[in-house]
């Protein structure tokens, strides 16, 4: 007799294999959505880095010594 572990694994086997058919679709758009979180990464870097530019140039620091 199998455990309930091995009718799940099958279950998940089973559903894997009948959503075969639009795993290109679905691999596409894991792409198309790591390439947006890179971008938005790498805008919030570079926006945290201007910010920290603007700050430093809108103070007078030479007063304030």
């Amino acid at each position: 007799m199998r455990s309930s572990c091995f009718h799940k694994e099958v279950r998940r086997h089973n559903e894997l294999l009948r959503q075969k058919p639009s795993w290109q679709a679905l691999l596409d758009y894991r792409t198309e959505l790591e390439g947006a979180s890179r971008r938005y990464r790498t805008s919030l870097t570079t926006h945290d880095e201007n910010e920290v530019v603007a700050t430093l140039d809108e103070g007078d620091i030479n007063s304030e010594l």
